[in-house]
């Protein structure tokens, strides 16, 4: 283990939160302790960080950490039901999906008939919808290259951490509860082995 004072700032960063998040008890805070490391880490080593949208750095982080996170993911654990049980989509409304399973298209559509009324650009909502749409597919698609899946569930639990920090999610909520501690149990297993392969060493 290396000593606290030979660690880098973002080395601090990531160590403090996560040891905050390993001691936190409530499922929401956790969350956000473990957001903040992983924000911590998309972002480390990136000199102009407006070079690459959010998303797209976090889709570069985990194709560069594909393999570690391959180890540890398991798309069978009970953690996933509930994003497989319907996407996540701003707000806390469940889409009926009755009928539609791996109908990418159908799904869309049917996003697009929640989210449509609340944006006034159209061609944008229905591209969200397309990104939303393929991303639940993925999730629970197990013939889907397993780089892929990864990926889309890192861009689902980065929907969950917008609609939370954007005043979309409900404490008291059970699906938008049940979303936050999932996606919480998912860093708290992937962030030390990511922290490692990011830094090159352990920081705790």
């Amino acid at each position: 283990m290396a000593d606290y004072h030979s660690l880098s700032i973002p080395e601090r960063i990531v160590k403090e939160w996560y040891e905050r998040g390993t001691n936190e008890k409530e499922a929401l805070f956790k969350f956000v302790s473990y957001w903040i490391v992983f924000n911590q880490l998309y972002n480390y080593g990136i000199e102009n960080l407006d070079d690459y949208s959010e998303t797209r750095r976090i889709q570069f982080f985990c194709r560069d950490h594909i393999d570690v996170l391959a180890d540890i993911i398991d798309f069978d654990t009970p953690y996933l039901d509930e994003m497989k049980s319907s996407p996540v989509i701003d707000g806390t409304a469940i889409v009926d999906l009755e009928n539609k399973d791996g109908d990418e298209k159908a799904i869309a559509i049917e996003l697009f008939k929640k989210m449509s009324n609340r944006r006034s650009d159209r061609d944008s909502v229905k591209k969200r919808c397309s990104w939303i749409a393929s991303d639940y597919i993925r999730i629970r698609d197990n013939s889907t290259r397993e780089d892929t899946r990864i990926i889309s569930l890192f861009m689902t639990m980065y929907r969950v951490r917008c609609n939370l920090f954007h005043g979309m999610k409900r404490p008291n909520a059970e699906r938008d509860y049940n979303l936050v501690r999932d996606s919480a149990t998912i860093l708290e297993e992937c962030l030390p082995a990511l922290m490692v392969d990011t830094f090159g060493r352990s920081t705790w």
